[in-house]
């Protein structure tokens, strides 16, 4: 409370009453000093009301800031506000904001000064979804390989997943992907040992004749190809896998399909094989007889499985059905009499034959070859004749004595 000062002439009976009048006096001037050095200090008990001190220089339209903990003293800061309401921070500009606003929506500028922003289609939601209008932007993952591809990880759109497809920083592809496959995510049902099935969708177009197959079935690995596709209801794809594989009644699992000439693993490329005969054999007089072979000069299987063996040493077996080239030669010794003859025969039968008059002073060389289409386990023969009136032999130097085949395809 302020001290009250007396006004005009004051007389005291004694000089007693005078001093303790000026003493009273004395101790209000003390007291509201004592206040004001408080409220100067921020020492008012109340904490209703404190002063702070000033810095010693400013910058103009700068927001004061406090310096230290205690509240008392304040400092210059580089934050501003002009009179056109502009916040600066330092030199650069702080946006200002936008009257309306889309929840979640990520502010950008509006203009090339800093100054002002705007709304935005882009939003992130609380659990840190971020949307592009109605489509949501994949997150990233955890880890990643180096140059991998991304890939979805689920059907939502939202996340991202690593993959096993890398493209280097020349542009070359490498990685498990690239094996030649389509990996069909379609269920594949067994229907019997030539033929599955996709319920309820027409997928043909997927499987033209000569589609390559692989599948999983008990743990174990099969190839095929496409003979044909059917659609009503389901699509149902009729396949081959030649003498070595056939469907199981069981799950099938790892389903994939090719149109590549060879894709990874696939067994059933190149398909030929060639054999001979090492000695002589002989030929009756007037009889076709089957030429017999002891050796496999090349081969390439369509599989596991051999396409001739010497317990048959005149047959070659067809293991994988196609249209097969074949060719087969004898020469048989000199012999100025009669006429020679070779022919190829499928499962017994004739196929085509060539009839020669035999080279005077000279062995009789003869060739013969046709196109065929043969299924798993049709056989081809070759048979020689000469009617001499004698047995002559089926000369086999200079390797002279053979058959060989090689599939042309599908």
């Amino acid at each position: 409370m302020a001290a009250t000062f007396p006004g005009g002439v004051k007389t005291f009976s004694t000089k007693q009453a005078g001093d303790q009048i000026a003493s009273a006096h004395i101790n209000d001037i003390q007291n509201e000093v004592t206040a004001v050095e408080q409220a100067l200090l921020g020492e008012i008990p109340d904490g209703n009301m404190q002063y702070v001190k000033k810095p010693a220089t400013s910058t103009d339209n700068a927001i004061p800031r406090f310096d230290g903990t205690d509240g008392k003293k304040i400092q210059n800061s580089g934050v501003t506000v002009d009179d056109d309401n502009n916040i600066m921070i330092g030199e650069a500009p702080v946006p200002t904001s936008v009257a309306i606003s889309t929840d979640n929506a990520i502010p950008r500028f509006d203009g090339a000064d800093g100054k002002k922003i705007q709304n935005s289609g882009v939003t992130i939601d609380d659990t840190n979804n971020i949307m592009v209008g109605e489509v949501p932007i994949p997150t990233s993952v955890a880890t990643s390989t180096d140059n991998a591809i991304p890939r979805f990880d689920g059907t939502d759109g939202k996340k991202l997943q690593n993959s096993g497809v890398i493209i280097n920083d020349s542009g070359q592809l490498s990685g498990n992907g690239l094996d030649g496959w389509i990996y069909d995510t379609d269920t594949w049902t067994y229907v019997n040992a030539t033929s599955f099935k996709i319920t309820g969708k027409n997928v043909a177009y997927r499987f033209p004749k000569g589609t390559k197959i692989k599948l999983v079935q008990s743990g174990v690995t099969k190839f095929f190809y496409v003979i044909a596709t059917t659609y009503s209801t389901d699509t149902t794809v009729t396949i081959t896998g030649g003498s070595d594989y056939t469907l199981a009644s069981a799950t099938i699992s790892g389903q994939a399909y090719s149109y590549a000439d060879t894709p990874q693993g696939y067994p059933f490329g190149t398909v030929t094989i060639r054999v001979e005969r090492s000695t002589n054999q002989s030929i009756p007089n007037n009889t076709w007889t089957a030429l017999s072979f002891d050796t496999i000069v090349s081969e390439e299987k369509p599989a596991t499985t051999g396409q001739w063996s010497s317990g048959d040493p005149t047959k070659l077996i067809c293991r994988l059905p196609g249209y097969y080239l074949i060719n087969a030669h004898v020469r048989i010794a000199q012999n100025a009499t009669g006429a020679r003859g070779i022919n190829i025969m499928k499962n017994g039968t004739a196929l085509i034959a060539n009839i020669f008059s035999p080279a005077s002073g000279f062995d009789s060389h003869f060739q013969v070859n046709a196109t065929v289409k043969l299924d798993t386990g049709d056989y081809i023969e070759a048979k020689a004749f000469q009617d001499s009136g004698a047995a002559l032999d089926a000369v086999a130097t200079s390797n002279n004595l053979y058959i060989e085949w090689i599939r042309l395809g599908i």
